[in-house]
């Protein structure tokens, strides 16, 4: 049976809301007190979605150049606001039950939560280990096979259980970047803007990174064993604002660079497709 996984649900929200946002700051009109309420109704929902992905609340933020005043300054505040609350709410409600109890009790995560509040700096081993260590440093096996390394190449070869070959996953690769290179011509933003998508980057891959110590591995001194490259989806739109402006061109064809995005694109989701479907055994 082919299902959407609750990872898929999660980075596709998380999608949307930046999207939303982006929408916004791209408007020529200033931000108008419907489009808050908005967001802090996707903020609710945002918060219920994943603990680690609430931080990505903070890019409302990033529309303070469009909110004109004060008052609509602040009131940016409130669905990052919404969001944080909402997080915590579920969180309470949550509180007595285990994230993974086959692999770290309860009692267990409590600990390490209570190390990691009296020994904050125990964070920065943590995040230097799960970094830069090789990945076959890792013991985590299933069926006799070590797995962190196919869960570090999920990008490039699809899924961490079904190993699809580079011809496969290569072309929507190839356009994504065809796409970033194109368009970083027309992306627009100040230093202060820059600053808050890359501390949302970091500290989203932070508490990831400790969220897998105190939930799956049960050790905050070791490699965050079980980090995937698909939870890092949502934050990859914004890794994308990051990327400077190298190319400055109006004499783009529009035309033949949809054309190729498109024709790259379906050939690597017709591949995708054909590779679940047939029976290769």
């Amino acid at each position: 049976m082919i299902f959407p996984t609750a990872d898929a649900i999660t980075n596709s929200y998380c999608l949307l809301f930046i999207a939303v946002i982006l929408g916004l700051y791209q408007r020529e009109s200033s931000l108008r007190y419907r489009h808050i309420v908005l967001l802090c109704v996707m903020g609710v929902l945002l918060g219920q979605v994943k603990i680690t992905c609430s931080i990505i609340a903070l890019f409302v933020l990033f529309l303070l150049p469009k909110a004109q005043g004060y008052v609509k300054k602040i009131a940016l505040m409130l669905p990052v606001l919404a969001a944080f609350i909402s997080m915590w709410l579920w969180r309470v409600r949550t509180s007595q039950i285990a994230v993974a109890p086959n692999r770290v009790s309860l009692e267990k995560t409590h600990e390490l939560e209570g190390q990691l509040l009296q020994s904050p700096w125990k964070i920065f081993p943590l995040i230097g280990r799960s970094l830069f260590e090789p990945m076959d440093f890792d013991t985590e096996k299933i069926n006799g096979q070590l797995v962190n390394p196919r869960r570090n190449l999920q990008f490039f070869t699809g899924t961490e259980e079904v190993q699809l070959p580079l011809i496969v996953m290569a072309p929507v690769l190839i356009a994504i970047m065809v796409l970033l290179i194109v368009h970083m011509s027309y992306k627009s933003i100040n230093k202060l803007q820059v600053g808050l998508v890359a501390l949302i980057i970091v500290l989203y891959y932070v508490l990831s990174c400790v969220a897998m110590s105190i939930t799956w591995v049960g050790n905050i001194d070791v490699y965050a064993s079980g980090l995937q490259n698909r939870y890092f989806i949502p934050v990859l739109p914004l890794a994308a604002l990051l990327i400077p402006n190298f190319i400055r061109s109006e004499h783009i064809n529009r035309r033949t660079l949809a054309i190729s995005v498109a024709v790259l694109t379906l050939f690597s989701y017709i591949a995708i497709v054909v590779t679940y479907v047939i029976q290769w055994k």
